[in-house]
């Protein structure tokens, strides 16, 4: 991957992170939990192009812990 392409991916994890993040962020604590982690897969097109290739969103993308207990386990 070329550091532009680098760029181009992170770029878009970026977006997808603060337009999905935040509110996911915002349900769990109303639940207690944090979310911790998010994972964005990314592939290519047949013309070269970076494609997000994967759900995104969901409880097999996200991890959360405990909101009360987050900085004893460093889940």
């Amino acid at each position: 991957m070329t550091q532009p392409e680098f760029d181009e991916a992170s770029m878009k994890a970026f977006c997808l992170f603060e337009f999905g993040a935040c509110l996911l962020q915002r349900v769990a604590m109303e639940h207690g939990l944090i979310l911790v982690d998010i994972k964005y897969e990314f592939g290519r097109s047949s013309d070269g192009s970076i494609l997000l290739i994967d759900e995104i969103h969901i409880p097999d993308s996200s991890r959360y812990c405990l909101a009360g207990s987050y900085e004893v386990l460093k889940c």
